[in-house]
């Protein structure tokens, strides 16, 4: 389906989605510091890292190729020949969003925007001042059959540890959702959830749906695990998201990373975050990175990025 630069988003995953624009663009910015802490020299070390789904354009400090996998996530990987000892290389990427996916119609669960893409390119700097960047070759949007139709499982199934739930304390300790309409049991689960679970802070372990029931208490992840896990259990298609909370251009840092649940109710996609009191229609200020859960690809299941060397060290400031 052709289809003009200014147009192209994708949420992939199942739904092709209407996208808005926004007079400027969104621009998000990111850094990741890899180090070779150790006396020695370290060689092929490999680092990948998520890039925003609906980017139209992506820049990075160092040559990479960019990958996507089954879900539609996009995935940058980076490689290092060798590192001396103590040495640190910040690598850098930028993402421009040109066109926002703003809540829209799901029009064809049966098919997902994906993308095939070829190895970067790299491109002489603007001026002699700044720094070489490295810029993919030309995207080409192809229509992938995938998700909803096809693959229910995906929105609905309940064998992913993250979104699990036990029967005995699900009828113990959560409510009945009676709502007549889906939007409207949605809203009721969302705002128990956001009433139940104590925000306790940046927890590094995913504790997962099951937790979240039965303390009542988790960060970001908890609160979207048990908001997905609620939805598919009464018969709403849910999947989890990460990603940043950005509105404007701007940097983001680790701190920012957050996640929510993704929704598919009467031909649209919503936004749940119960932790920060949204539900809405899927939009801004929400720029989704990946989906979250048993996501067989080079991550791993780490949600930002990986790298593959014992000895090497990458955080993101």
């Amino acid at each position: 389906m052709p289809m003009n630069r200014s147009m192209i988003a994708f949420l992939a995953a199942g739904a092709l989605l209407r996208v808005g624009t926004r007079a400027e663009p969104l621009v998000l910015r990111y850094t990741l510091n890899v180090e070779n802490p150790t006396q020695t020299v370290l060689s092929e070390a490999g680092l990948w890292v998520y890039a925003p789904m609906a980017a139209e354009t992506l820049e990075a400090s160092h040559p990479y190729e960019l990958e996507t996998d089954a879900w539609g996530n996009r995935i940058l990987r980076f490689e290092f020949k060798t590192l001396a000892p103590f040495q640190q290389i910040p690598v850098r990427i930028e993402a421009r969003i040109e066109a926002s996916p703003v809540l829209s119609e799901y029009r064809d669960p049966s098919t997902a925007l994906g993308m095939t893409v070829g190895k970067n390119r790299a491109v002489e700097p603007a001026n002699a001042s700044s720094p070489s960047m490295v810029m993919p070759t030309a995207v080409e949007a192809s229509p992938v059959l995938s998700e909803y139709r096809d693959s229910p499982s995906l929105w609905l199934e309940s064998s992913d540890p993250l979104y699990r739930l036990d029967p005995a304390d699900l009828a113990a300790r959560a409510p009945a959702f009676d709502a007549e309409s889906p939007l409207d049991r949605a809203r009721q689960i969302h705002d128990w959830v956001a009433r139940h679970l104590r925000y306790t802070g940046y927890d590094p372990t995913d504790r997962g749906a099951a937790y979240a029931l039965r303390h009542g208490q988790g960060d970001c992840t908890e609160s979207m695990a048990l908001m997905v896990a609620l939805c598919r259990h009464n018969g709403i298609p849910a999947r989890g998201a990460g990603g940043y909370r950005l509105d404007r251009s701007g940097i983001v840092r680790a701190a920012d990373y957050h996640n929510w649940a993704v929704l598919l109710i009467d031909d649209a996609v919503w936004i749940a975050d119960p932790l920060k009191r949204v539900f809405q229609e899927a939009g801004t200020p929400y720029v989704m990175l990946s989906w979250v859960g048993e996501i067989g690809n080079a991550l791993q299941g780490y949600p930002r990025f990986r790298h593959d060397h014992p000895n090497l060290s990458v955080t993101m400031q």
